[in-house]
């Protein structure tokens, strides 16, 4: 039996064109399931609940603003979401500064040669 692999691949891409829009909607169900949370241990702090509605909040533009905070201190895994951050910044900056220390080395020694040799 012959294998089509031109199905194969177009059957791969469908799979692949829906796995964001797949993630998208489990977040939103996790939102909507999961109890929200009131403290966040790492930060510190108390995180955003759902702002009361008011029709003076929403011309003013506040509503939206505590809208946005609470989707964004809500949202479903959130710690989980932050240490990735925090570790991603961490190695970005650990290799910047490698690449600055580096260049600074180089400027150093095109220096020190230079007085060197002239």
């Amino acid at each position: 039996m012959r294998i089509n692999r031109k199905k194969i691949c177009v059957t791969l891409q469908r799979i692949i064109r829906v796995i964001p829009f797949l993630f998208i909607l489990v977040m939103l169900m996790l939102h909507l399931v999961l109890p929200d949370k009131t403290f966040s241990r790492e930060e510190m702090r108390y995180l955003a609940q759902w702002p009361t509605f008011r029709v003076e909040k929403v011309m003013d533009g506040s509503y939206k603003t505590k809208v946005e905070l609470y989707f964004s201190d809500q949202f479903p895994f959130r710690n989980f979401w932050l240490h990735i951050q925090k570790g991603s910044n961490a190695k970005l900056k650990d290799i910047r500064c490698k690449s600055i220390m580096t260049a600074w080395l180089c400027v150093l020694n095109l220096s020190f040669l230079w007085q060197v040799f002239s």
